[in-house]
């Protein structure tokens, strides 16, 4: 039997819209994402309408509710030619127009970080990323069969969006598990401006992460050179520092590690990253203590 979804006969435009805006109650939430991940149809109306929306805040424009009769007529106009815009008319329906006033920057990189839940998608520290526990490695790859509906929206919503920054990109890729869309995102972006820090941290972290799935030790090297990169630019930036520690970890060398995570400590001792790395350099000199020798 195929996996492939079959189409349907399409999803409510107003429940989607306030799908969007996180509008519905968890049963609601359940009965979307169900319909997105069987309905490719329902699917890509969410992503052409979030980057319709996200096209219209680029330009300063709040658009006026356009009331289309059924899902079928939305389609049809994205098809004809009448603008993706027609779809963000109708999905921004709500007369205080909250989902535009709040900027849609902001919100598209929250609904990823909400969407990539308690577990980050990547042993090292993405720039754009709020704090989440480490990865489960029994599913580091994350293939994109294995995420949510939610992330995989909020996620092709940053990639295909036309404002996105090559960061933002490069996360959304890293959370469906694509760590070579996201090196090569990130690779060409370093090239451009080899300058910002963080673009070479997120590399590191990138490339780590393709070693943690692929166990090649060319992306352990690489991983290790791009750190290096963002510390030459800023040696107190607290991304390449965690990175370079969780580096040092998974290339054994536990003096090393230990160092590193000190050195990150020292420029962060009270965020949450700090608590993970206070526990991950207890875990190392506590393997690095001798054992005692028998009376």
């Amino acid at each position: 039997m195929s996996n492939e979804p079959k189409a349907g006969t399409g999803i409510d435009p107003e429940l989607l819209a306030a799908y969007i805006d996180r509008r519905l109650s968890p049963e609601q939430i359940v009965e979307v994402e169900a319909r997105l991940a069987s309905d490719p149809d329902a699917y890509a109306l969410l992503v052409e309408s979030v980057n319709a929306v996200d096209e219209l805040a680029g330009r300063g424009v709040v658009p006026m509710p356009v009331p289309l009769r059924s899902s079928r007529s939305i389609r049809w106009l994205m098809a004809g030619g009448v603008l993706a815009a027609a779809a963000a008319a109708l999905l921004v329906i709500q007369p205080e127009f909250a989902f535009m006033r709040r900027g849609f920057e902001a919100d598209r990189l929250r609904a990823l970080n909400e969407a990539i839940g308690d577990r980050r998608p990547t042993e090292g520290r993405l720039s754009l990323m709020t704090y989440a526990a480490r990865p489960d490695t029994t599913r580091s790859a994350r293939p994109n069969g294995q995420v949510s509906a939610s992330l995989m929206a909020a996620a092709e919503g940053v990639i295909q969006s036309t404002r996105a920054t090559p960061r933002e990109r490069a996360a959304a890729h890293l959370a469906l598990g694509r760590s070579d869309d996201a090196i090569a995102v990130l690779t060409d972006a370093a090239g451009k401006d080899p300058r910002d820090v963080s673009l070479w941290s997120d590399l590191s972290a990138a490339y780590l992460q393709r070693w943690t799935v692929a166990g090649n030790p060319a992306d352990l090297d690489n991983a290790t050179r791009s750190v290096e990169r963002a510390l030459a630019l800023d040696a107190r930036a607290a991304a390449a520092l965690f990175n370079t520690a969780v580096i040092a970890e998974a290339s054994g060398a536990a003096g090393a590690a230990r160092e590193a995570w000190k050195s990150f400590l020292a420029a962060d001792a009270a965020s949450p990253w700090a608590a993970e790395a206070q526990t991950r350099l207890r875990r190392i000199e506590s393997a690095m203590v001798p054992p005692t020798p028998p009376s």
